[in-house]
């Protein structure tokens, strides 16, 4: 009887450790299939580990990665970058659907007050300019049902209020890592944060 019961904790514990294991492994062959597909179609592989530090399953469906990168252009960065850098304030146009609808398309505009510049958002775009690239998250290798109507554009202005540039930032977001960060920055995030105002 003890025999018996032994083999049985053993199988047990064995099953235990198998589904423990089935997970990694099958993560691990996810990720070389995404990765071979992101790159053939021009995108950059992302790991949700990277993306999502604190909440790594955010970048997960079925245990596969489902978003990845469209790198910024560099004109287009050139030309945000060099803003960042002369803007005396920053303001923020909301663009959002104008209902629940998945499928609205209607969506309402807010243009907030400018807020200026200040030494924790300098740092930010100095942070930044270190990032090798800077990248629009897209959906891979995963459908979406509707329309995603969400855009923050942060408005870069002179001193005398003059638009200097734009960053939109779309439904999914937009990264970046800086040079020795393990992770990257969710650009939004960190710019609302920075001009103090609730997202």
């Amino acid at each position: 009887m003890l025999h018996y019961l032994r083999m049985k904790a053993s199988l047990f514990l064995s099953l235990c450790l198998l589904l423990t294991c089935c997970q990694p492994i099958e993560r691990y062959m996810n990720w070389q299939h995404y990765k071979e597909t992101a790159i053939r179609e021009g995108l950059v592989p992302l790991h949700p580990e990277e993306l999502y530090p604190e909440n790594p399953e955010r970048g997960y469906m079925f245990d596969s990665p489902v978003q990845a990168g469209r790198s910024i252009g560099s004109d287009e960065r050139s030309r945000i970058q060099q803003a960042m850098q002369q803007a005396a304030q920053v303001q923020v146009k909301r663009i959002r659907a104008a209902n629940d609808d998945h499928w609205c398309t209607e969506t309402t505009e807010e243009l907030l007050p400018p807020v200026p510049v200040s030494t924790e958002m300098r740092q930010l775009f100095e942070r930044w300019r270190s990032a090798p690239e800077w990248l629009r998250l897209t959906f891979h290798n995963f459908d979406v049902v509707g329309t995603a109507c969400t855009e923050d554009h942060f408005i870069f202005l002179d001193a005398s209020g003059a638009e200097l540039a734009t960053l939109k930032i779309y439904a999914l977001g937009s990264v970046c890592r800086p040079e020795g960060q393990s992770h990257y920055d969710d650009m939004r995030d960190k710019l609302y944060k920075a001009l103090n105002i609730a997202y």
